[in-house]
């Protein structure tokens, strides 16, 4: 089944999602933390590949970041 919809578990890498959830705002990209353990991105028809590319690229800088302060 195709979706838009992406759940992924953050437990493991460091800041809690709500955390990061704030820190991606910061870099103008919106993921909601769900729980304790999990973030949700979803897509809608006006995300292009570059959005989502650039979505992923402020993901792995913030969680880098969280790592070396």
């Amino acid at each position: 089944m195709a979706t838009n919809i992406v759940v992924f578990d953050v437990s493991g890498i460091g800041p809690a999602p709500a955390e990061l959830s704030a820190k991606l705002k910061q870099r103008g990209v919106l993921m909601n933390a769900i729980n304790e353990r999990q973030m949700r991105a979803v897509t809608h028809y006006d995300v292009t590949r570059a959005d989502c590319a650039h979505a992923l690229e402020a993901l792995a800088a913030t969680i880098a970041a969280a790592h070396t302060s």
